[in-house]
C-alpha cells in the first residue's frame, strides 16, 4: 500500500505473505491489550487453511480478493515456507489450540502425499495439490528451514532425515547451491545468497534432541562459508559454488547478519542472555520469547 495515496498493489499473493503475520500481530496485541491484530492476521490464515484440497495440501499462489487458488503446486518451499512454519509459532507463542489443529492436520498431509525417499534421503518435491503428482524434484536451500520446523513439532526423526538430505548436498559441493535437484543430485542453480536455513535447522534439531552432529553440522557449514565468502570487507554472496575457487557476488544479504550470525552465536556460545529451553526466533530470528536479562 502506499500510505500516502491509499493505492493498493494487485490482489495476488502467496500463503507465505497470507502467515507471514501471525507471530508480530499477535505479539502487537499482546503489547497493546487489542487483540484485533491477532484477529486480523489469524483470519488470514483461517482462510487458505479452508481452502485445502482433498489431498489436505495447499496451492502456494492465491487471489487475496476472490479467494482462488492461482495454481496448483504445493512446496514447503518458498512461496509456501513461512504458513506452515507460523501455524506452529502461533501456536507456540499464544497457545491457540486451532492453530496446533491445523499446523497438525497440513503436517500429516505433507508427510503422507509429498514426502518422497531418494536414495535414503528424505526430501519434499513440488507436487499437484489437487492429484499429488510430483511436479519438480528441485529442493530450494530454503527448504531447508523445514528440518528444523519438524523437529521442533515433534516429528524429528523426519526433521534429522531432511537434515542429513541437504548434508549429503553439503558435502557434494561445500556450500549448498540455491537450486539441486535431487534425483540427480545436481545443482540447477548454482548460485549462493548466504541462505541461513541449513543453520537455521541445526540449531533447532540441537535443541530439541542434544545431540552434537548439528552443531558439527553447522560448524562446517560455518567453515566452508568463511573459505568461500570471505572478503577484505565481509562477506559476499556466491555466483557459482562449483567454480574452483567459488566466484563472489559484490553484495551481502542484510539477513547475514541478523539470521545466520546469529544462530552461529546460539549454537556455539551458551548465551547467558537466552533461555535455551523457552525460546522463539522468528523467521527473520527476531527474539520474541527467552531473552535473559
Amino acid at each position: 500500500m502506499n500510505l500516502a495515496t491509499g493505492q493498493v498493489s494487485d490482489p495476488e499473493t502467496n500463503i507465505v505473505e497470507i502467515g507471514t503475520y501471525m507471530a508480530e500481530f499477535g505479539v502487537l496485541s499482546q503489547w497493546t491489550g487489542d487483540n484485533r491484530y491477532y484477529e486480523l492476521a489469524k483470519r488470514a490464515v483461517r482462510v487458505a487453511y479452508d481452502k485445502r484440497t482433498e489431498l489436505g495440501l495447499l496451492p502456494h499462489d492465491i487471489n487475496a480478493e476472490t479467494g482462488q487458488w492461482r495454481n496448483r503446486q504445493a512446496t514447503v518451499g518458498p512461496p509456501g515456507d513461512s504458513y506452515y512454519e507460523y501455524l506452529w509459532d502461533g501456536y507456540r507463542l499464544f497457545g491457540d489450540p486451532e492453530l496446533k489443529q491445523w499446523y497438525d492436520t497440513l503436517t500429516d498431509a505433507i508427510l503422507s502425499k509429498q514426502a518422497e525417499r531418494h536414495d535414503g534421503l528424505l526430501w519434499f518435491p513440488q507436487v499437484d495439490a489437487f492429484t499429488g503428482e510430483v511436479l519438480s524434484r528441485e529442493q530450494s536451500v530454503l527448504a531447508g528451514f523445514y528440518a528444523g520446523l519438524l523437529a521442533e513439532s515433534g516429528h524429528v526423526a523426519e526433521g534429522r532425515a531432511h537434515h542429513d538430505a541437504f548434508t549429503v548436498v553439503q558435502e557434494r559441493f561445500g556450500v549448498i547451491p540455491t537450486f539441486v535437484d535431487y534425483s540427480t543430485m545436481t545443482a540447477t542453480r548454482v548460485d549462493n545468497a548466504l541462505r541461513p536455513e541449513f543453520a537455521d535447522s541445526a540449531l533447532m534439531l540441537w535443541l530439541a534432541t542434544g545431540d552434537e552432529v548439528f552443531r558439527e553440522r553447522a560448524h562446517t557449514h560455518f567453515e566452508n562459508m568463511v573459505a568461500t565468502s570471505k572478503t577484505t570487507c565481509g562477506f559476499a554472496s556466491l555466483t557459482d559454488v562449483t567454480a574452483k575457487p567459488p566466484s563472489q557476488e559484490d553484495t551481502c544479504p542484510g539477513y547475514w547478519w541478523s539470521e545466520q550470525m546469529k544462530y552461529y552465536w546460539l549454537l556455539f556460545s551458551d548465551a547467558p542472555r537466552l533461555d535455551y529451553s523457552d525460546n522463539y526466533l522468528s523467521t527473520e530470528a527476531n527474539l520474541l520469547r527467552g531473552a535473559r536479562r
